[in-house]
């Protein structure tokens, strides 16, 4: 029965919730993605918790961030709402999404290696602007994977540029990964990104067929397996969308912690996200280096 709802009746159920809660918000203002923000990576409103729909109002909201991410590339946009997708059912998005990461694992690229990664430089470097922004990169509303990107950058990932060289603007793409700056005559200086540098669902989309990765339900499995310099992607379990990227920036008594951007946070405890309504992706970055770098 769930898996039959649709995006756009699980969104009235939500905005139910809110008018009965006296709890003033729109769809597609500023307040309502904070409220879904903080919701899904502070669990600040206890009480929605405990809503008999909220497995169904977390996947709405896992959504919501998905389209909205997509939506911050569009400049000349109306409102931002989640009309385009009112029809789409619980269902028909987690096939869509199995189907995709089963194309994207026939690509693996088993000729890529990545030699000269350190994690504790990547890890420093999350340290360092978690809180803030560098402005020797681009910026963007919801910053997490661009984020990560630049920490994993840094500890010495290359990035990969088409031959033929980039554009200034966000290119549609998973086959390169890359953020530049350009001059323009006349114009200055320009971004130039791959959206595989700056959106979730695109930085998996890359990676996953470069680096071994492994999907767990228990965020246990993550510590278990999980190292400083290691990326973190969290999905929604009921319809496995990845909407958030984050980094382990640290591995204490058997817990990974995690930083990231947007709700910009340093050293999270993983077992503080609900296993209930969370799966994880991990890119194994530390171990499928090709050396060992000391701390």
């Amino acid at each position: 029965m769930e898996d039959n709802m649709t995006l756009g009746q699980i969104e009235q159920i939500f905005l139910d919730y809110l008018k009965d809660n006296n709890i003033n918000i729109e769809v597609g203002s500023k307040d309502y993605t904070d409220y879904i923000v903080k919701q899904m990576f502070e669990k600040a409103d206890a009480n929605l918790m405990n809503h008999p729909d909220y497995r169904l109002i977390h996947s709405y909201f896992a959504e919501y961030l998905y389209e909205l991410e997509k939506y911050q590339l569009e400049p000349y946009c109306e409102k931002f709402t989640m009309a385009h997708v009112k029809d789409k059912t619980i269902k028909e998005i987690k096939e869509e999404i199995i189907n995709q990461d089963e194309k994207i694992k026939e690509k693996e690229d088993k000729t890529f290696e990545l030699s000269g990664y350190n994690p504790y430089q990547a890890r420093d470097y999350a340290y360092s602007w978690y809180n803030r922004r560098n402005p020797a990169y681009n910026t963007w509303p919801f910053d997490c994977t661009n984020f990560i990107s630049q920490c994993i950058y840094t500890g010495g990932v290359n990035e990969h540029l088409p031959s033929s060289g980039v554009y200034t603007g966000v290119k549609e793409t998973t086959d390169y990964w890359y953020s530049e700056r350009v001059y323009v005559v006349d114009k200055g200086y320009r971004w130039a990104e791959s959206t595989s540098w700056i959106r979730v669902v695109d930085f998996y989309a890359y990676w996953a067929s470069r680096v071994p990765n492994v999907n767990y339900v228990n965020n246990t499995d993550v510590s278990v397996y999980g190292e400083i310099g290691d990326v973190v992607q969290l999905m929604d379990s009921s319809t496995l969308r990845r909407y958030h990227t984050t980094i382990i920036t640290k591995k204490e008594n058997g817990i990974v912690y995690l930083t990231y951007h947007t709700a910009d946070t340093k050293d999270k405890r993983i077992d503080e996200f609900d296993d209930e309504f969370t799966n994880w992706t991990l890119f194994n970055f530390f171990w499928f280096n090709n050396r060992f770098c000391d701390r």
